[in-house]
């Protein structure tokens, strides 16, 4: 498989503001003890205590020991009722909590209110859920530089041209992040992170999260009014009403294997289909369910078509696993991988005549992109 860096570290603290609140209950303490605001998101440093393990427990229905404990939902009231957050455990044991940004009104007053309603209790067999209410009373931004601690600026470009389509990309920064939105034509997909420019200093993603053809970046902040440029990975783009197909006998191919883990794929198992894309096979089980895996030249994106596969009686079987990966060559291109293409063998499957169809290959762009964002005008702070 094609691996990515290592993920980012979770989003830290910034212009932090000390906080004293604290809120007991069903047996656990929870502790402010920082909290960050800016115009797209909130972070919370917490610290939550443990004070009866039993109380929890039989709340929870579960057994012991109690490992750890972690924020899972928001209230139904406050600044951020029923926000999406994120919630992480630092190697200083305090919480890291990753919400959206605290919405100010006309009777903003220097505080905000959170109010938690779930935690994740982490167990030795698994986690469990305990809910309650925690009521947190949080030191805000003063009144008097909410406004421009809280500032946002939206940023555009032009469309870009990716693989013969057109792709948006926009942004927005505030005093925390310039976090920026690429959507990609159908049929393309990003197989490495983009960098930012910024007065020709690149930046890596803080984080980077993509699905299909779309995908959000967080980078560190930029200064509020200047140009950046974005600069794309390598892509993956999709062939055109391209299938490729094969016809395996997999009873004979097993035969041939035993209780080999890899095996080759000999000619005469080939019934049909472009046996030099064939590059091995496997076998394993999932949950006591064997499954056959082949190893195919080439790549394969699920995203673009699911592989088909049909046995002797033309009934459908089910896919075990599809995996794409990629290689680099030795300055770090992304070069043509392999797809692995897993498909379980229990039950009544008439393994003799195995139809395996696959959707469009796809291959690397080799253009370069880059899109160049700038501040839409008219904006507050201009």
């Amino acid at each position: 498989m094609f691996n990515q860096s290592s993920p980012p570290p979770p989003a830290a603290p910034f212009d932090e503001i000390e906080q004293s609140a604290s809120a007991t209950g069903q047996g656990v303490t929870i502790e402010a003890l920082g909290a960050s605001f800016s115009g797209t998101e909130t972070i919370l440093r917490l610290r939550l205590t443990v004070e009866d393990e039993k109380a929890i427990l039989d709340q929870i229905g579960a057994d012991g020991p109690v490992r750890r404990v972690l924020l899972s939902g928001t209230g139904y009231s406050g600044p951020f009722d029923g926000s999406p957050m994120t919630s992480a455990a630092s190697r200083t044991g305090e919480v890291l909590v990753h919400l959206p940004p605290l919405r100010t009104n006309g009777t903003y007053d220097g505080t905000a209110e959170l109010r938690i309603s779930e935690l994740s209790v982490q167990l030795g067999h698994g986690p469990g859920v305990l809910h309650g209410e925690w009521t947190l009373a949080l030191k805000g931004p003063a009144v008097a530089d909410a406004a421009q601690q809280l500032r946002v600026e939206s940023l555009a470009s032009p469309d870009l041209v990716v693989a013969g389509g057109r792709a948006t990309i926009t942004g927005v920064r505030s005093r925390s992040e310039t976090r920026i939105s690429i959507s990609l034509p159908a049929g393309t997909l990003m197989l490495s992170q983009p960098l930012l420019e910024v007065d020709g200093d690149r930046l890596a993603p803080r984080s980077f999260n993509a699905e299909k053809g779309q995908a959000v970046a967080s980078f560190p902040a930029t200064g509020f009014g200047r140009p950046i440029v974005l600069r794309l990975g390598a892509i993956a783009v999709a062939g055109e009403g391209e299938t490729t197909a094969f016809v395996l006998n997999v009873e004979e191919l097993l035969s041939r294997a035993g209780e080999a883990g890899e095996f080759e794929i000999p000619a005469g198992v080939v019934l049909d289909g472009p046996q030099d894309l064939l590059l091995g096979g496997e076998q394993g089980k999932y949950s006591d369910r064997p499954w056959v895996g082949l190893a195919v030249r080439g790549n394969w994106h699920p995203d673009n078509g699911q592989p088909m596969i049909t046995d002797a009686s033309g009934s459908a079987v089910d896919l075990a696993h599809v995996q794409v990966g990629y290689q680099k060559d030795a300055n770090g291109n992304i070069l043509e991988g392999t797809t692995a293409i897993g498909f379980f063998v229990d039950g009544d499957v008439g393994l003799r005549r195995l139809t395996i169809v696959l959707g469009p290959r796809s291959a690397i762009d080799p253009a370069s992109h880059s899109a160049t964002l700038i501040p839409m005008p008219g904006q507050a702070g201009d």
